[in-house]
């Protein structure tokens, strides 16, 4: 049982029930009222929930048990050690997870094993969604990054070093010309 505002009164925790029309009905504590309390979730978002939370659980999963070359570019990285910038690892962006990532440069580091042909298209397109969110992506085959741990690095830092790519500006509409016109207008008048 659940207890809520009046310790003496126990409420039964919410069971979600689908209804008919594809919506999910939470029910309200205690059965009271039949309007209040009530928290409609639709079938999708429920869905979307869900899947968004196996992603997290992999994600965790995939922290837990990287590969030999997770490990040791993690080893370089974390605690700040390539040239004080912070990374993050397995980390979820929309549905994909990025190996490792340096929000403050918006930088996403891809350590590839082998790769087929379904593998590329699908990284792709993945590509193509994170960059659409403003990262930047590099990516860096097992192989190279142990045949040359010392280049791969330099290279890494390189692309840190160099400016991210800005987030596109959304277009300007006639009101943000308005705007615009009228702010230079109004220094137009202090000047005079």
């Amino acid at each position: 049982m659940l207890r809520c505002g009046n310790a003496s009164r126990a409420a039964p925790i919410a069971s979600p029930r689908l209804q008919n029309n594809n919506e999910l009905h939470l029910s309200p504590y205690g059965g009271e009222g039949q309007g209040e309390g009530v928290i409609v979730v639709t079938a999708q978002t429920f869905r979307l929930r869900t899947e968004k939370e196996r992603s997290r659980q992999f994600a965790r999963t995939m922290r837990r048990q990287p590969t030999v070359c997770e490990k040791r570019f993690w080893w370089l990285v974390k605690d700040r050690r390539l040239g004080g910038y912070k990374f993050k690892r397995q980390v979820l962006i929309g549905s994909y997870i990025a190996d490792f990532v340096c929000v403050e440069q918006r930088l996403i580091v891809e350590l590839d094993g082998s790769q087929y042909d379904h593998q590329r298209m699908y990284d792709v397109r993945r590509d193509a969604f994170l960059q659409s969110k403003g990262y930047r992506v590099m990516r860096i085959w097992d192989s190279e990054f142990f045949e040359n741990i010392d280049g791969a690095m330099d290279v890494v830092l390189r692309e840190l070093n160099s400016a991210p790519s800005p987030l596109p500006s959304p277009p300007m509409g006639a009101r943000g010309l308005e705007r615009q016109q009228s702010g230079a207008d109004r220094l137009a008048e202090v000047a005079e």
